[in-house]
Formats: C-alpha cells, sequence, structure tokens
C-alpha cells in the first residue's frame, strides 16, 4: 500500500501547511478531527469510525506505517518520522 502511505504524507503536508514536523500540535482538537479522519482513512486503506481517529493513534499509525523504531524516546520517534516521509 504504498500508494496510501505517499497519499496520507501529502495530505499531512496540506492539513500542516507543509510543517508536518508540528502535527501533532496543528492536528490536534475537536476542529481538525476531519482532518485526522481523511489522513487515517487513507494511511489504513479503510473508513475510520469518528472517535477512533484521534491525534494518538494518527502518530502510532504513521509510526507503524513507516517502520519507525518503538525502543526509542517519543522525540527520537518523531524525528525518525520526520526523516522517512521526506
Amino acid at each position: 500500500m504504498i500508494e496510501n502511505k505517499i497519499e496520507a504524507v501529502r495530505l499531512l503536508n496540506v492539513y500542516t501547511a507543509n510543517r508536518p514536523q508540528l502535527f501533532t500540535w496543528r492536528l490536534t482538537g475537536n476542529a481538525k478531527r476531519s482532518c485526522r479522519n481523511h489522513i487515517l482513512s487513507v494511511l489504513l486503506g479503510e473508513k475510520v469510525k469518528c472517535g477512533q481517529d484521534g491525534i494518538t493513534r494518527l502518530r502510532d499509525e504513521f509510526f507503524k506505517s513507516f517502520d519507525v523504531n518503538p525502543n526509542q524516546c517519543m522525540n527520537a520517534q518523531e524525528e525518525e518520522l520526520m526523516i522517512k516521509i521526506k
């Protein structure tokens, strides 16, 4: 599902104004729920139910999809993800 990952990264850039490194801040809250849902649905290749589209799940699914090392601190994981999605 490489196409899904490419499209999810494109959407992440669109919804964060090309600042994906700040996605955990720019996509939080109820106002951004539809954005998170859209990205998650594309990334996973299936419709994500409302209420299952939190920022933590979005972050974790990106980590999983891009094979980010889970044995690191959160900051190191986020840095690794940013390197992999560029």
